[in-house]
C-alpha cells in the first residue's frame, strides 16, 4: 500500500512516445515503480501504458502528464490510489516451472482480481485493489505452505529462505515500509520488509529478521 496507479490511455505507436512520458516524469522527480504496456490495437495503432508510483507523488504526476498530453498525443489519463502491491520473491523461480501458475491460481481462488503484473527472473509482482491485499497474502501463504508456525531465516542477497523447500520462493507483501533497517553488524538488511529477504551488509549472510509463517502487516 502507499502506491498509486496511473494508466495513460491511447498512446500513439511511433517510437519515442513512451520515452517522452517517462522523461517528463523523471524531470518532475517522480519515482516510477512497475511499468506495463499493452500490445498496440491493430485498428487504432495506439496502446496503453500504465505505471505505479508513490501515492504522495500522484498530484505532481497528473499535472506533469496533463501538460504534455497534446505533445505526446495520448487520449486520456487516469489515476487510482486505492491499490496494493504483492510480490513473490525467490531464486528458485528460474529453475522450477509452475510457480507463476500456483501464484495466480491462489489469487483466483481467493477471489482477487489482478490489475497489473510485472516479472523478473526471481520475482513476480502484482497490483490489486487495496482492500484485496490481505486476502491475496493469505491465499499466497496457503498455496506455498507458509501457514505453519515455523521461524524463517533469510539470507541477504540470495532470495533463499531455508525453512522452505528449495523450489518455493520466499513470500511477502510489499508495503510503504522503508527497507534498510540497520543490522547489529552495521550493514543494511537486504529488503526484508519489501522483498521477503533478510540479512547483513554487502549481500552476504548476516543477522536476519525473524518471521513467522503468517501474513505480515507492514
Amino acid at each position: 500500500r502507499g502506491e498509486a496507479k496511473t494508466p495513460v490511455r491511447g498512446v500513439p505507436a511511433p517510437p519515442g512516445k513512451a520515452a517522452e512520458i517517462f522523461e517528463a516524469a523523471a524531470s518532475a522527480g517522480i519515482n516510477i515503480d512497475m511499468i506495463v504496456q499493452n500490445v498496440s490495437a491493430a485498428e487504432t495503432g495506439r496502446t496503453d501504458v500504465s505505471f505505479t508510483l508513490p501515492k504522495t507523488e500522484g498530484a505532481t504526476a497528473m499535472a506533469t502528464l496533463q501538460a504534455i498530453k497534446d505533445a505526446v498525443g495520448f487520449a486520456s489519463l487516469q489515476y487510482d490510489d486505492q491499490i496494493g502491491k504483492i510480490s513473490l520473491v525467490g531464486a528458485g523461480m528460474r529453475t522450477h516451472p509452475g510457480v507463476s501458475a500456483t501464484f495466480f491460481k491462489a489469487l483466483a481462488e481467493a477471489g482477487v482480481n489482478i490489475e497489473m503484473i510485472s516479472t523478473s527472473e526471481i520475482r513476480i509482482s502484482v497490483v490489486t485493489a487495496a482492500d484485496a491485499v490481505d486476502t491475496a497474502v493469505r491465499g499466497g501463504h496457503t498455496a506455498f505452505g507458509l501457514d505453519a508456525d515455523g521461524e524463517a531465516v533469510g539470507y541477504g542477497g540470495t532470495g533463499r529462505c531455508p525453512f522452505l523447500p528449495p523450489r518455493i520462493p520466499s513470500w511477502n507483501r510489499c508495503g510503504p515500509a522503508a527497507v534498510g533497517a540497520m543490522s547489529p553488524a552495521g550493514g543494511r538488511k537486504a529488503g526484508w520488509a519489501e522483498e521477503g529477504l533478510g540479512g547483513g551488509g554487502a549481500g552476504g549472510r548476516g543477522p536476519a529478521a525473524p518471521s513467522r509463517g503468517t501474513p505480515r502487516a507492514w
